[in-house]
């Protein structure tokens, strides 16, 4: 399965999809929330 999380904010969907092992497509235009979920998924 792959989830789109079109608004990714802090990343929640994103920690949440690589701690079930799914698939993630994020988009975030800001970058200052793009920066917080990219640290908190890596």
């Amino acid at each position: 399965m792959t989830v789109l999380d079109n608004t990714i904010g802090s990343g929640t969907t994103g920690v949440a999809c690589v701690r079930t092992n799914c698939h993630f497509i994020g988009i975030e235009k800001e970058e200052r929330y793009f920066n917080i979920a990219q640290d908190r998924i890596n």
